[in-house]
């Protein structure tokens, strides 16, 4: 048992993960040369002559083509306009969930970058809007890149939060405890503020430095405003730490988050906040990042043509989408759609900047046509530096021996072979093994033509497997009703051909099609731990074995030295907290009613599968009327923030459940 255990985890630590640098540096190479649909049989025998590891660790086809071009090299097509219908015909991947052009057909006028010149320039422009760090042009939630949003926080507030903690004075590791507590990384660069008693203007911004969550705005001469927005990292980024400082990979942006936005909110708002009964999610590290129902309700309310035979019983009366995991970015350039049921297509990039629409501008709320201007002159910018993101490289000792065995039965074993006897229905299409729902990464099965039409399809993955089949919580693909389906279609969001008239790019009419779960490309899977959409599994392990899936269970948090009686965040030390045997950050087993942790209510010890009273009768409300998911016991006390780091599989939405096949 001991080394199938280990030989499972090196299968995904290489295979998978793309966490070893590709071999050869032949990728770029094949990128350029081969970036069509063309005949590869003639590659056929030649296959074998390829590595087994490599992996080009996610990221988008034209970074790696332009690695080695210069300025006005013409781009090859994107990887992903390659996944059309067909295209996966009778090889061992497959796809049915194809490209989509969005931009093109809603605006004639468009024009894509060109170049590699072009595409280094719009990578730059949006890591300016979406890393933060204080820079001019810097965009933060509802307020756009003018820095001007309603829920900016002041900075004397923030500089006061350890008031709202009930701590005695200020702590001289105050920055350090903020990141601690709402679980989020401090910057890896400069991402000041001022500290009291300093004038940002005088001080380059101040000698503070804010979490990733945070960055500090500007006025329109571009001064600062002594005002912090909140971004997208409050959610999709974290760190990962090392004793040994080469593998040290600090922050991490793009990966799953550590965070309680319930905290944060709770905090911003100086106490008044820790009396608003609304969450955003109910375990820390995840949240409600689709939220169909908040944000359908958002837009309805100034967004004309979006009422279009639309009411509002069609999303009150519907699931909430509940509890998810952020969706990884650096796996965003392998996606031919987004959202984890591919329900949009990727190319539809406006909702990419749903969070930092101005649409609560101080200076001009609400003003639809500059929402609009605002988002089409910056979101395709923001999702091309979004997907150039590269996964980090595994920080641990590989065996590469097994990692080899690995890569052949992540490719090529039919997990539906008779001798087998797999209960569960086998999907259409493909060979049956990992690849086939989640694309191909090895070298010597990327190059081989019965596995991918062309080379440059590596890691893509578009596979949407029935919830029948994938068998995890349906709460998420249940959320998205008729009326949700129907909304998308006539929404500026996406793109509608005109106002009233169905839109121009959204897939399926039928929201029967998305009921079910898209298989995720897999590169740095190792750091994007807990799995499954809702972040119900803690390690590879159990995705593979769930028999040994827990029902209650808690992620090991930081050790304290602080000598305050302070929350601490998750532990993110590869070396003192990741399990290399399981793949996955080490955790805890819990009970019901064990030192108070979990209240008798959401689960009963005299019962087998530790089902409480409350988590019934939640689940039939929130899937009922969504929007009750979105309120909350107000977090008043430490024992409720430490309560929020155990994960219930019991509660709505948070089932681990699926993906038995294996």
């Amino acid at each position: 048992m001991p080394w199938i255990k280990r030989n499972i985890s090196s299968l995904f630590l290489v295979a998978l993960m793309g966490s070893l640098t590709a071999c050869d540096g032949g990728r770029e190479g094949l990128i350029a040369q081969r970036a069509d649909t063309g005949d590869l049989s003639e590659e056929r025998d030649s296959a074998e002559t390829y590595p087994l590891l490599g992996s080009a660790r996610g990221g988008h086809g034209w970074g790696d083509f332009c690695a080695t071009q210069s300025d006005d090299a013409t781009l090859p097509p994107d990887p992903r306009s390659l996944v059309q219908a067909g295209i996966s015909d009778g090889k061992a991947v497959h796809f049915n969930v194809p490209w989509e052009e969005c931009r093109s057909l809603a605006d004639p006028d468009y024009q894509a970058p060109q170049t590699c010149g072009d595409y280094r320039q719009w990578v730059s422009e949006g890591a300016t809007l979406i890393k933060g760090d204080g820079a001019i042009g810097a965009g933060s939630t509802v307020g756009g890149s003018k820095g001007d949003g309603l829920l900016n926080m002041p900075v004397s507030a923030y500089n006061n939060l350890w008031r709202v903690w009930g701590l005695p004075g200020r702590p001289d590791n105050f920055d350090q405890l903020v990141a601690e507590r709402w679980g989020m990384a401090l910057s890896g660069e400069r991402n000041p503020y001022p500290l009291p008693g300093e004038d940002p203007n005088l001080t380059d911004g101040g000698s503070g430095q804010l979490p990733m969550a945070l960055t500090q705005t500007h006025e329109a001469d571009g001064s600062w405003a002594g005002e912090l927005g909140i971004t997208c990292h409050a959610c999709h980024s974290t760190r990962i730490e090392s004793d040994n400082g080469e593998s040290d990979l600090g922050a991490v942006y793009g990966t799953n988050s550590q965070s309680d936005l319930g905290v944060l909110i709770r905090d911003i708002g100086n106490g008044l906040g820790s009396l608003v009964p609304i969450s955003l999610n109910k375990t820390r590290g995840t949240g409600n990042v689709t939220n169909y129902q908040l944000l359908v309700m958002l837009w309805l309310i100034g967004d004309q043509p979006a009422r279009s035979g639309i009411t509002l019983d069609s999303f009150i009366f519907a699931p909430s989408t509940a509890t998810e995991d952020s969706p990884i970015w650096w796996n965003t350039g392998h996606r031919p759609a987004k959202f984890y049921s591919g329900a949009m297509p990727t190319d539809a990039t406006r909702i990419s900047l749903q969070a930092y629409m101005p649409l609560a501008s101080a200076s001009d709320p609400y003003n639809w046509e500059e929402i609009q201007r605002w988002t089409d002159a910056h979101d395709r910018k923001a999702e091309m530096w979004v997907s150039s993101l590269k996964s980090p490289e595994y920080p641990l000792p590989v065996d590469t021996a097994l990692a080899q065995a690995g890569a052949v039965l992540f490719h090529s074993k039919d997990l539906w072979a008779e001798s087998l006897g797999n209960p569960v229905p086998r999907p259409e299409g493909g060979n049956g093994s990992c690849a086939g729902c989640h694309g191909a990464y090895s070298p010597r099965y990327v190059n081989d033509p019965r596995y991918l039409a062309s080379p440059a399809l590596e890691g893509q993955a578009a596979y949407r497997v029935p919830n029948t089949i994938i068998g995890t919580d349906p709460a998420y693909t249940d959320a998205q009703n008729q009326g949700v389906t129907d909304y998308f279609k006539y929404s500026r969001l996406f793109y509608p051909a005109a106002p009233g008239e169905v839109g121009a790019c959204f897939g399926d009419d039928d929201y029967r099609v998305y009921q079910g779960y898209t298989a995720p490309p897999l590169y740095g899977v190792w750091a994007s731990a807990p799995y499954f959409h809702n972040g119900s599994v803690p390690n590879v392990w159990e995705v593979l074995k769930s028999a040994d899936r827990q029902p209650l269970w808690r992620r090991v948090s930081k050790p304290n030295d602080t000598g305050l009686n302070v929350v601490m965040g998750y532990d993110n030390n590869v070396q003192r907290a990741y399990d290399a045997s399981k793949l996955g950050w080490k955790y805890e087993s819990m009970n019901c009613g064990i030192g108070g942790a979990i209240p008798y209510l959401d689960c009963d010890p005299s019962d087998p599968e530790g089902t409480g009273i409350v988590p019934p009768l939640l689940s039939g409300l929130n899937n009922a009327i969504g929007l009750t998911w979105n309120l909350d016991v107000p977090i008043l006390t430490p024992q409720q923030i430490e309560q929020r780091k155990i994960y219930n599989t019991h509660m709505y939405s948070q089932s681990n459940s699926g993906h038995t096949f294996t």
